[in-house]
């Protein structure tokens, strides 16, 4: 079993993709304006999506 992730995705509120990292186990956000973001994490059995707020 794998622990970390195929692939992550960072979505801005307007859909646009603003981030993606493969192969894993965290994101830095840090350089993103504050926001609501949809992050999509992909592993090799399904795909999880999350809001986040970052402040």
């Amino acid at each position: 079993m794998n622990n970390g992730f195929s692939k992550i995705q960072v979505y801005s509120p307007i859909g646009q993709l603003v981030l993606e990292k493969t192969a894993t186990t965290e994101i830095d956000i840090a350089h993103l304006a504050n926001g609501i973001y949809l992050v999509k994490v992909f592993d090799s059995e399904k795909v999880t999506v999350i809001k986040v707020m970052k402040e």
